[in-house]
């Protein structure tokens, strides 16, 4: 299990967390209490958002190393495309904790690089 979420969590390529979390031997883990952490981290990845889920309960997870807190902004971006056809700046700023546009709009360029969204900046 150790691997599954790091693999999930801190691979830059690696954003078929859904697939992962969902296949039935990541779901037969759920009975063992030791591993829950584990599975939190890699649901949070497959379901989760920065904004809506890590950081009001920071407490309920190890904390993110600096990959792990792009990748799940990334993915927060995502997210929020998927919901809005048309992403604010100001929002997306605040929701991601991130202090300047270009930090920003770097991080968009790289789910544009990634082919996780098609977007105009």
């Amino acid at each position: 299990m150790h691997f599954t979420h790091r693999h999930c969590s801190q691979r830059s390529k690696n954003f078929h967390v859904r697939r992962i979390a969902s296949a039935p031997n990541i779901q037969e883990l759920t009975k063992k209490p030791d591993l829950a952490p584990a599975l939190d981290l890699l649901k949070l990845f497959a379901y989760g958002t920065y904004h809506r889920d890590y950081k009001p309960s920071k407490d309920k997870f190890r904390e993110l190393l600096p990959a792990e807190l792009v990748k799940l902004k990334q993915l927060t971006i995502v997210s929020l495309a998927a919901e809005n056809k048309t992403l604010q700046y100001g929002q997306l700023l605040s929701d991601l904790d991130i202090e300047n546009v270009r930090e920003l709009e770097d991080m968009i360029i790289g789910c544009m690089y990634s082919d996780l969204l098609v977007a105009k900046l």
